[in-house]
């Protein structure tokens, strides 16, 4: 699962020039860690032949949880068959 860490700052009006220094802890409050998580993958409409490879490519680089991906559309690709790694997700 992806990391990310978000600083929201906020500026109070009519305090012109009355800004106290921070600490550190303050600062810490207002960080907000998000977490992604991928839940569709939409990879339609492309010139996709054959996916072999595809589940350890997704669990690599897109989905850090593949068991927790819901809907994954293939449609209008090049695919003669479906890989028996498709059917390894729920």
């Amino acid at each position: 699962m992806a990391n990310f860490s978000v600083s929201l700052h906020a500026a109070k009006n009519g305090m012109m020039g009355s800004k106290r220094p921070e600490d550190g802890k303050e600062e810490a409050k207002r960080k907000k860690e998000i977490n992604y998580v991928v839940n569709a993958l939409l990879l339609n409409n492309n010139e996709i032949r054959e996916l072999t490879g595809f589940k350890e490519t997704l669990s690599l680089y897109v989905l850090h949880e593949p068991d927790r991906l819901q809907w994954l559309n293939l449609s209008y690709n090049y695919l003669v068959k479906i890989d028996p790694e498709i059917l390894e997700f729920r």
